[in-house]
């Protein structure tokens, strides 16, 4: 997954905000960055494995090449899709999420492919270049609304705006990974049930 530098994230952010250190600056748009892929999912990754077995235990994102390769920013953060020879195991009866990244395999499988949301860590130094490259603008209004509900802000109005603006694009971008991404909506189950 490439990554980018979290200052490049800063010229456009510096259009909305002015008066702030650059220390405040970074934070904001990570907490940013880590609230936008929480809310839209956008940014996903999947491993693939020949052969898990019974009673073994996977992380999910944190030990991947994935988040090797971008120097560990990255963390998961949603329910994980797990199949195997492309039908979906069952939790509880495949499989115990234990958290967020770790999966307990509750009987052998094979050609399992876990795909799940992530998001960047807190302190993170980049930021999956997919939030740069199609979401700029929503990350850095997300971060300007953070920089305004602060106490000492010049403007507390802006707030709101940045806000609505961060918000719509959230909304937007989860739109986008439902309508592409379909396997990985969220599905009520099927039940069975008898009346009479």
């Amino acid at each position: 997954m490439r990554t980018v530098p979290v200052s490049e994230f800063m010229p456009t952010l510096r259009q909305l905000v002015s008066v702030v250190l650059p220390m405040q600056l970074e934070q904001a748009i990570v907490a940013s960055a880590v609230r936008f892929c929480r809310g839209s999912g956008v940014v996903m990754a999947s491993r693939t494995f020949c052969q898990v077995y019974e009673g073994q235990t996977i992380n999910i994102v944190r030990d991947s090449a994935v988040n090797r390769r971008a120097d560990g920013i990255l963390k998961a953060s949603d329910s994980a899709l797990i199949t195997s020879d492309g039908v979906a195991l069952q939790p509880d009866r495949d499989y115990h999420a234990l958290s967020l990244d770790d999966v307990f395999f509750l009987r052998d499988a094979q050609d399992v492919t876990i795909t799940c949301t992530v998001e960047p860590v807190l302190g993170a130094k980049e930021l999956p270049a997919k939030l740069y490259d199609d979401w700029l603008s929503g990350i850095c209004a997300g971060a300007a609304a953070r920089l305004y509900a602060m106490p000492d802000s010049l403007d507390p109005n802006l707030h709101a705006h940045y806000e609505r603006e961060f918000v719509e694009t959230m909304r937007q971008a989860m739109r986008w990974r439902l309508e592409t991404s379909p396997s990985m909506s969220p599905s009520a189950p099927v039940r069975k049930r008898e009346f009479f």
